[in-house]
């Protein structure tokens, strides 16, 4: 399930830059993503998506991992094909791409990850210590 989901990311990806460079006058960059990273080598972002890859592996991954991922090889994929990142989304003087759209996504995604099951658990935890202690029940000390 979820090689296909990346798949079809780095697939929409793909297909939305075509139609892109055959129906509008996209802007091209050389770096990773919005164009950060200018100066990095093709060599450079391949090995940095291999040892990704190889650690999150696809997979066990979560969807923040997918959409990372994928938003990664949508764009490694253009600096293949191309020599350069096709951007076709402006927003005020910004372009980017479906692949800089996943990265973002996945960042994101992998951080609430980070932080929210973190804040659910202390007040799960607070919830059943005063559970038990309001029904006579045995409690560990509170931390």
């Amino acid at each position: 399930m979820r090689l296909k989901l990346f798949i079809l990311f780095v697939a929409f990806d793909q297909i939305s830059k075509l139609l892109a460079l055959k129906y509008s006058q996209p802007a091209f960059n050389s770096g990773i993503a919005f164009g950060v990273g200018e100066n990095i080598p093709l060599l450079a972002i391949l090995i940095i998506f291999l040892v990704l890859f190889l650690s999150v592996g696809i997979g066990r991954s979560g969807f923040g991992e997918i959409f990372l991922l994928a938003g990664g090889a949508g764009n490694i994929l253009d600096r293949l094909i191309y020599g350069k990142i096709v951007d076709w989304i402006k927003f005020g003087s910004l372009w980017f791409n479906l692949a800089d759209v996943y990265i973002v996504g996945g960042i994101i995604l992998m951080f609430s990850h980070l932080v929210i099951p973190a804040k659910a658990g202390i007040y799960i935890n607070n919830y059943l210590y005063r559970f038990r202690v309001k029904h006579g029940m045995t409690v560990e000390k509170k931390i």
